[in-house]
């Protein structure tokens, strides 16, 4: 009973390894076929959503100008992270009439 038990651990410690691998190599693919999308692109654009879920892509690409929309409810560190070194133009385009966006908790530091 106990050499089944540890041959169960061994192969659940197996199989968890392996599924860790193959997530990574899935995520990896992805990065991969986004960034063909964006091949040969000196400028990407799109909302802040869009933008951070393909960051890897998008910086991968080294773009010349990036241009984020729905940015009057975006608060400005967020804009930032879609920043790349060849980066030289960032437009942010947005209603200024819409609202500001909400603050849910305030820290003090």
């Amino acid at each position: 009973m106990h050499h089944q038990k540890e041959l169960l651990q061994k192969a659940f410690h197996y199989l968890k390894a392996d599924v860790a691998h193959t997530r990574k190599n899935l995520h990896d693919a992805r990065i991969r076929a986004n960034t063909r999308v964006y091949e040969n692109k000196s400028v990407i654009g799109g909302t802040i959503v869009g933008c951070v879920s393909r960051l890897d892509a998008i910086r991968a690409t080294n773009p010349f100008a990036v241009l984020v929309e729905e940015a009057s409810e975006v608060l400005e560190p967020l804009l930032f992270s879609c920043l790349c070194p060849s980066t030289i133009k960032f437009e942010m385009i947005g209603d200024h009439l819409q609202l500001q966006p909400s603050v849910m908790q305030r820290f003090d530091y």
